[in-house]
């Protein structure tokens, strides 16, 4: 059904939107933690920024969002 299809539109803005909010967690781990611990920080600001980047990709794409936070 056509209708029922997620729109390449709503998908490409979406992607956009979430990988460039998705960069500013790992971004500003690596600017404000101390050196000593920016590494293992910025290894959880990353795996962070990517389930929040899936959710909000799936969310705003109208798709599933269990699976594109996996």
């Amino acid at each position: 059904d056509p209708d029922e299809l997620t729109s390449a539109w709503h998908a490409a803005w979406a992607s956009m939107l979430s990988f460039t909010l998705g960069a500013l967690l790992p971004l500003l781990t690596i600017l404000l933690v101390v050196a000593d611990q920016r590494v293992g920080g910025t290894m959880g600001a990353v795996a962070l920024a990517l389930a929040l980047t899936g959710w909000a990709s799936a969310k705003l794409g109208y798709g599933p969002t269990r699976p594109a936070v996996r």
